[in-house]
C-alpha cells in the first residue's frame, strides 16, 4: 500500500531515477484515492482492454482498462493532493463506484456498463487534451481543460496558470510542468527554463 509506495519512491530517489511509472485498474475506488491523493501521481494516458483477457477468479469476464500513473521523484518527499470537495464549473466529473468489485462479483453486466462509459469518457477527455487534476470526494476523478483567460479564479491547489497565448490558459500541475521542463532541457529541472509555448 502507501507505506510500500513511498519506500519505493525513496529509493528511486536514491538510485537517480527521475519517475516511477504504474498501470492501476480506474474503476478501484481505493487505488484511485491512493495513486492521485496520498502519493500525488499525475496520470498520464488511458489504455482499453491494456492485458487483454485475464482469466483469473477476480477479473474473469470483465476488460483491462487501466490508467498509467506517472509519479515525478522531486525534491525531498512526495507530495499528497487533498481530495476535491469543490470542483469548477469547466471541470469534467467521471464518476467510479464505491466498490466495483462487489459490482463484478455479483453483476458482470453492470460491470462493463461502467467499465464501457468511464472508459469513453476518459478517452473523450484525453482526446480533448483534458488533464486529471484529482479525485472528488464524491468518487469521481476530477479533469480540467483549457481555460478563459478571463475566467481564472480558484485554481485548484498544487496547480500553476500557465499564459500560453493570447487567448487562453493552461493549467498544470506541479509535477507535470516539472516534467515538461526535463523533457525539454535534456532531463535537467532547471526552475528558470524559459519555455517557448506555440
Amino acid at each position: 500500500g502507501h507505506a510500500l509506495k513511498i519506500d519505493q519512491w525513496h529509493w528511486a530517489k536514491k538510485n537517480n531515477y527521475k519517475e516511477i511509472a504504474w498501470t492501476f485498474d480506474p474503476l478501484v475506488s481505493r487505488n484511485a484515492k491512493l495513486n492521485l491523493v496520498k502519493l500525488g501521481v499525475d496520470i498520464s494516458s488511458y489504455h482499453p482492454n491494456f492485458y487483454s483477457d485475464m482469466p483469473d477468479t477476480l477479473n474473469a469476464g470483465d476488460e483491462s482498462d487501466r490508467l498509467i500513473a506517472s509519479w515525478a521523484v522531486i525534491g525531498e518527499n512526495p507530495v499528497s493532493r487533498d481530495l476535491i470537495t469543490a470542483p469548477q464549473e469547466r471541470d469534467l466529473l467521471i464518476q467510479i463506484p464505491k466498490d466495483i468489485v462487489e459490482i463484478r462479483a455479483v453483476d458482470k453486466a453492470e460491470n462493463l456498463k461502467w467499465r464501457r462509459n468511464v472508459r469513453e469518457q476518459f478517452l473523450k477527455a484525453f482526446g480533448q487534451g483534458g488533464k486529471v487534476i484529482g479525485f472528488s470526494s464524491n468518487n469521481e476523478y476530477v479533469v480540467t481543460y483549457n481555460v478563459d483567460q478571463n475566467n481564472v479564479d480558484n485554481i485548484p491547489e498544487n496547480t500553476i496558470l500557465v499564459h500560453r497565448k493570447k487567448e487562453t490558459n493552461t493549467l498544470y500541475t506541479i509535477n507535470a510542468l516539472n516534467t515538461l521542463i526535463k523533457d525539454l532541457n535534456g532531463g535537467v529541472l532547471d526552475t528558470s527554463y524559459r519555455i517557448n509555448w506555440p
